[in-house]
């Protein structure tokens, strides 16, 4: 091979991981942030967020030396914006809860993992333990979120579906008995407790769904998941995110 052509493709080689190395160092990540009432994960006061999701993304940018810049969006429309590829993360994700998305994503090792509550007012309690025990019932949850155990009941009209926009806001259907019960997440059900006494009341029927969670990242990062995966594995290991969730029971 001609000498000139050899320092060109030593050049080209160089070139190809001078880039690479830029593209996974001290990038600008778009991560979603739930705009909606969702404590503890995204709380909101003052026109300022903060809560689980944060804490952990602003760990993940200290390990990694990545700009996480977090986009608020409702749950409807984040789901909208990561097929999109307009965002490139979203955190406390299960694979089972996407799996009507045309992305192909990646996620990341579990970090920690989601509980769902049946949850009901003393006067409607039931006995629960399988999805046919809530058979024509009506069942506040999460717009656009899934419950895979239940999709079948809800597609067939067998259990009734009623969306709405957040935690809190199933909590207040419950209250003002708009809905007789609701699928909640444990910990953000627990949070709301502490924090409002009148759902100090309620009562937990049963665990509808435990999965673990994972951050979800858009294909067009796929090179960030060993480093995610990385710094990740750092905060499980040292009891970082445990002490992040602990932080807000």
């Amino acid at each position: 091979m001609k000498p000139y052509l050899n320092n060109f493709l030593f050049s080209l080689g160089l070139v190809s991981i001078l880039f690479h190395h830029a593209k996974v160092h001290g990038e600008t990540i778009k991560a979603i942030l739930l705009s909606e009432a969702n404590p503890p994960y995204t709380i909101r006061q003052n026109g300022e967020f903060g809560g689980i999701h944060i804490d952990i993304f602003s760990r993940l940018s200290a390990l990694t030396e990545h700009t996480f810049t977090m986009l608020a969006y409702t749950p409807p429309r984040a789901v909208k914006e990561f097929d999109l590829g307009r965002v490139d993360v979203e955190p406390g994700i299960n694979e089972l809860w996407r799996q009507s998305s045309p992305v192909k994503a990646l996620y990341s090792i579990a970090y920690a993992s989601s509980t769902d509550l049946l949850v009901f007012k003393k006067q409607n309690r039931l006995a629960f333990s399988t999805p046919a025990d809530l058979t024509g019932k009506t069942i506040g949850v999460i717009r656009s979120y899934a419950y895979p155990k239940y999709e079948d009941a809800f597609n067939s009209g067998a259990i009734k579906r009623v969306d709405g926009l957040s935690e809190l806001h199933l909590l207040k259907l419950l209250q003002a008995d708009r809905v007789k019960y609701i699928f909640i997440g444990a910990q953000s059900y627990y949070y709301h407790q502490k924090h409002h006494p009148q759902y100090r009341e309620f009562e937990v029927g049963g665990v509808i769904n435990q999965v673990e969670v994972k951050m979800r990242l858009h294909p067009n990062k796929a090179y960030l998941l060993p480093q995610l995966n990385d710094a990740l594995g750092i905060m499980i290991r040292r009891g970082e995110i445990k002490a992040i969730y602990n932080k807000y029971q």
